[in-house]
């Protein structure tokens, strides 16, 4: 029965969402070309929440208060669902947190302009110097308090699971010395699951919980300009900070209020 009325707005969404979209890449290109990170990210915070109410998603959110209050990080999250980066950005409290995300996608016109203006960042998931090098340039930014969301996973999972982790995120953290802050997202993957289209059809309000976890710093001190971290200290660091999360993630599996 309750299909009779979450399918009607789950295809307003369709809809909905390119147009909303569309129209806050203006903002988001003005705010960055003038460079002014702030207000570009209450920009992307409006974005979010209006993508979320349209399709009746709210967020749980806590942890956010251990955020560092100075420098740089790195958002390591559990990637299930399209809504991780809404859920996210609604609760972020206007802290200047930006995104990793397939190169492809900022070839999109417009879309692919906002993104640069909000200086997230191109990843070339098959070309891992050029994925270094935008870290590197990226690094500038820690002392300005930006922090990188970025996903270990590579891609979003099939199912409600967290999957194996690629070292990237833990070699950036370990060669520039920013913590890791972990980001464990639970929900996502049953408001949307990979490959389908229609949001949130199973209840009128769903909930996705985002929970960050205390930080996790690196296992070494940033090596010298031009050489990485040692190999065996970054697969020690990448296994510690995906033991945290998976636990995290099995506590919030294992909460009755969820009704899993």
């Amino acid at each position: 029965m309750i299909r009779l009325i979450t399918y009607p707005r789950a295809i307003f969404g369709i809809a909905f969402v390119p147009l909303w979209t569309g129209l806050m890449t203006i903002p988001v290109i003005l705010t960055g070309f003038m460079r002014q990170p702030d207000q570009l990210t209450r920009s992307m915070m409006l974005w979010a929440r209006g993508v979320l109410w349209v399709y009746g998603i709210r967020i749980r959110a806590r942890g956010f208060e251990k955020l560092p209050a100075q420098g740089g990080a790195i958002l390591a999250f559990n990637h299930q669902s399209l809504f991780d980066i809404p859920a996210v950005m609604a609760k972020c409290g206007g802290r200047r947190i930006r995104w990793g995300a397939k190169i492809e996608l900022f070839r999109i016109p417009m879309f692919g302009a906002a993104m640069r203006a909000g200086s997230n960042l191109p990843i070339a998931r098959h070309n891992r110097a050029e994925v270094l090098e935008v870290y590197r340039q990226a690094s500038r930014l820690f002392a300005e308090g930006f922090m990188f969301a970025l996903a270990p996973e590579g891609t979003r999972q099939p199912n409600a699971e967290i999957g194996a982790f690629k070292k990237g995120p833990f070699l950036f953290s370990s060669n520039f010395g920013v913590p890791v802050m972990p980001l464990v997202i639970y929900g996502a993957h049953a408001v949307l699951e990979k490959g389908s289209l229609l949001v949130n059809t199973k209840r009128w309000i769903s909930s996705i919980e985002v929970r960050v976890l205390d930080p996790v710093m690196p296992h070494v001190k940033p090596p010298p300009a031009g050489e990485d971290a040692p190999h065996d200290k970054v697969v020690a660091f990448t296994d510690e900070v995906r033991q945290r999360m998976l636990v995290a993630y099995e506590a919030l599996r294992a909460d009755p209020s969820w009704g899993s």
